[in-house]
């Protein structure tokens, strides 16, 4: 009973964990149409192809928001998106992932940040 109890322990932190990790998401090619058709819930799936091209790196915000279309927040030296939804305390305190874009001082594109809240 003690290995039934430990495994299924083991199984429920593991999925729970691979869905955090980005290292585990698909890695489909990030194209501006199809991301603009997609439910932020499935954004995920082109998340390693922005972070992982350098197409975005040093766009400018007007540039990033044509690729992207409207953030889902913003602030002053950031634009941010959500990508997916996890349900509650699934990765974090809401369970949501979210791709940012920080912008520098002349308003480029310096750094790409995938988080969990």
């Amino acid at each position: 009973m003690l290995v039934v109890v430990s495994a299924a322990i083991y199984t429920f932190f593991w999925i729970f964990e691979y869905d955090c990790n980005l290292d585990n998401w698909p890695n489909d090619e990030f194209r501006s149409a199809s991301w603009l058709e997609l439910t932020p819930e499935n954004r995920f799936r082109q998340v390693k192809s922005i972070i992982e091209s350098e197409r975005i790196l040093k766009s400018d915000r007007t540039e990033v928001r044509s690729l992207m279309g409207s953030p889902d927040n913003e602030g002053e030296r950031y634009i941010g998106y959500v990508v997916r939804y996890f349900g509650e305390s699934r990765c974090g305190m809401n369970s949501i992932a979210y791709i940012q874009f920080h912008f520098d001082l002349n308003d480029k594109v310096e750094r790409i940040f995938v988080g969990f809240d």
